[in-house]
């Protein structure tokens, strides 16, 4: 059981989330925080989490956050229809894609680490950078 309140359920997500972990989620802060763990993130609309473009998608969730609270946006995202159900299945299968090539790494001299870490550009597993 998670205790009761406010992001308690996120903060157990990223506790227990390890690198290569697949978590999904259309919680672009937990998005980003289990990204920082190594672990990989999917939306349910089929965006695929990553370093590259993690801190761009906070940034416009805040924006829009924001544009909400003052009133000049109204509504939410449309209905998940077959485009995005297919947009998932593409994503999910790059993500499991990714995690079979983070099984092993690519040097057997670099030893993966379980916490923050840069990882390797080539493998995603290990520490050594090309």
């Amino acid at each position: 059981m998670v205790a009761q309140g406010v992001d308690e359920a996120d903060h157990y997500i990223v506790e227990l989330c390890e690198r290569a972990d697949v978590v999904i989620t259309a919680d672009i802060p937990l998005a980003d925080r289990v990204i920082a763990k190594g672990a990989l993130g999917l939306d349910p609309r089929g965006t695929v989490y990553d370093r590259e473009n993690i801190k761009g998608l906070l940034a416009m969730r805040n924006l829009m956050h924001e544009l909400r609270d003052a009133g000049q946006i109204t509504g939410g995202p449309s209905a998940i229809g077959p485009k995005e159900v297919r947009a998932f299945a593409d994503g999910l299968n790059e993500l499991l894609n990714r995690k079979k090539l983070r099984r092993q790494p690519c040097s057997p001299t670099f030893l993966p680490r379980r916490q923050f870490f840069a990882p390797c550009l080539r493998c995603g597993f290990c520490e050594y950078q090309p």
